[in-house]
């Protein structure tokens, strides 16, 4: 059920048969992103890793402006092409750049699955064994690192990094150290707890990982101090890294 519409001066194209779109469609508001958009630099340089059909990326660019670059990283091929439909209809907003590909701790080659049609906000990077064993349809992506990514890209510093993706978000992190320790860009992270233990990694590693670089960190949606100690098991918020 395709709809066009304009929802805070971005136009998107919707499918409204997908949960993600009709979050949009219907304008609903999650506390964490209220949080971060006032933190987002004017002019600044942002990594959106699991950018979707473009809502949080195309917000990002309106806030960085003219002057600032916004690099959103989307590997579903289906999720691509919708986002790229989005775009073309933001011709004004002229400082994004979308790259077909996933971020993870080494480059190469992932399977990515399929795990509910109707909400392809939840398709997720599977290990090998798991892609050999599931009934979702998988498709294969190709997967670079972070650190790769900024200096092919000769990058001189990231401001934002917004990290969504499903379980993988660990592996992400580990394949941007070097830029985390350089730039320290204000980091948003989903965290699953689940989905990170089915990727072999946990909420705590990742708040360990942060902490260990030195950022304050914060529960996106209600300002409360993470610590590594904390109980996170079967947890799902959002994360904030601050300096």
């Amino acid at each position: 059920s395709p709809r066009r519409v304009t929802r805070e001066g971005i136009h998107f194209q919707l499918d409204l048969s997908d949960v993600v779109d009709w979050f949009i469609f219907y304008a609903f508001h999650e506390a964490g992103r209220e949080r971060l958009w006032p933190l987002v630099p004017k002019n600044g340089t942002v990594l959106d890793v699991g950018a979707n059909v473009g809502q949080t990326l195309l917000t990002f660019s309106k806030l960085v402006g003219a002057r600032g670059v916004v690099h959103g990283f989307e590997p579903d091929p289906t999720n691509f092409d919708r986002l790229t439909v989005n775009l073309s209809l933001n011709p004004n907003l002229v400082n994004i750049r979308a790259h077909r590909v996933g971020l993870g701790e080494m480059p190469g080659g992932l399977e990515i699955a399929i795990i509910n049609p109707a909400n392809r906000g939840m398709n997720r990077i599977l290990p090998k064994q798991d892609a050999r064993n599931t009934d979702a349809r998988c498709s294969t992506i190709r997967i670079e690192t972070i650190d790769t990514f900024v200096a092919r890209q000769s990058l001189q510093k990231v401001d934002v990094l917004k990290i969504d993706v499903e379980g993988y978000e660990s592996h992400v992190l580990k394949g941007g150290l070097k830029t985390l320790s350089r730039d320290k860009p204000l980091v948003f992270v989903e965290l699953n707890d689940n989905m990170l233990r089915s990727m072999g990694s946990s909420t705590a590693d990742v708040v360990t990982l942060l902490e260990n670089l030195r950022y304050r960190l914060e529960d996106a949606s209600t300002g409360r101090q993470i610590a590594p100690t904390d109980n996170f098991r079967d947890t799902h918020f959002d994360l904030l890294g601050l300096l």
